[in-house]
This record gives C-alpha cells, sequence and structure tokens, in this order.
C-alpha cells in the first residue's frame, strides 16, 4: 500500500501532529505520513451520476449532455489518476462543459492544471504544458508523464510502497 508524503505541511500543522501523537523532540517521518481517502473519488463518481440525468440544454443556453463515451472516458481517466491528486481535486473544479466534454481542474495558488476529456480526445494543459491527445478509443492504462509532472509541481509528494 503506498504511502503519501506531502512536503506542503506547514510546521503548525506538524506541531500539532506531533503534540496530537505525542511524538518526541526526534523528527519522527512518520509524523510526515497522511492517510488516503476515497472519499473524493466516491463524490466525483456521484457527481457523474448527476450529470448523466440532464437534458439536452440543461443550462438553458442550449449545452450538450456529455455522450456515453464521455462518460466512460471520464470514469477510465478518474480510475487511472493516482487517489492523492484526487484527493487534491476541489469538486467544484469537476463540471461538464456546454460542448458535451468534462472538465477537471486542480487549482493552487497561482497555479493550475486543466484535463478536458471528450468523445476521441483528451487534452490537458498547465502554466508550462499544452497537450492534446486524439486516438480512437482513449486508453488511460497510464496517465501521461508531462500531466503527473504538472501536478507533482503544484502538490510535491514523494511515494514509496510499504
Amino acid at each position: 500500500m503506498p504511502i503519501y508524503i506531502d512536503y506542503n505541511t506547514t510546521l503548525e500543522e506538524e506541531s500539532l501532529r506531533s503534540q496530537n501523537h505525542n511524538i518526541t523532540k526526534k523528527h519522527n517521518p512518520s509524523s510526515w505520513v497522511r492517510p488516503v481517502k476515497l472519499e473524493k473519488k466516491n463524490e466525483i463518481l456521484n457527481k457523474l451520476k448527476t450529470i448523466e440525468s440532464f437534458d439536452e440544454g440543461w443550462d438553458g443556453y442550449g449545452a450538450l449532455v456529455p455522450s456515453l463515451n464521455v462518460f466512460e472516458n471520464t470514469k477510465k481517466f478518474i480510475n487511472s489518476l493516482d487517489e492523492y491528486y484526487i484527493e487534491k481535486l476541489n469538486i467544484e473544479g469537476f463540471y461538464a462543459s456546454p460542448y458535451g466534454t468534462f472538465f477537471i481542474e486542480w487549482i493552487k495558488g497561482n497555479k493550475m492544471v486543466s484535463v478536458e476529456i471528450g468523445h476521441d480526445l483528451f487534452g490537458y494543459y498547465s502554466q508550462n504544458l499544452i497537450s492534446e491527445i486524439s486516438e480512437d478509443g482513449i486508453s488511460f492504462k497510464e496517465i501521461p508523464k508531462e500531466l503527473y509532472n504538472s501536478l507533482k509541481e503544484m502538490y510535491p509528494v514523494f511515494v514509496f510502497e510499504l
């Protein structure tokens, strides 16, 4: 099971965590470990189910409902994404566009990583990266390295296996 160490933890958070776990003054790396929750993934999948029930013109201006293929591609993407980055996603950053695609956006300070998933198109961008992948039958067996690098830049993390 992977353990995630978040290097963005503040000194105040570390101090509170140390007090709560009665950690001695020695530097104890186990105090850095944060458990990963699956609640956010379920929240996103539930939001997907809600959007599936939308009618054409759901925004009042003729918005398209994403096709079944777009829903499937989005589920594949969510299921192939590391849980750590799912937990960092604000649910408001996951939404359907009026063009029948889904957007997934991570925002932290002045940094942003955005992913758009369509029927046969997958695009993503950040301040340092703009990329578009177009292929027949999008496969999300592996998230593109460039996309993960952009997420890691926003949310530095060290992962090791037990």
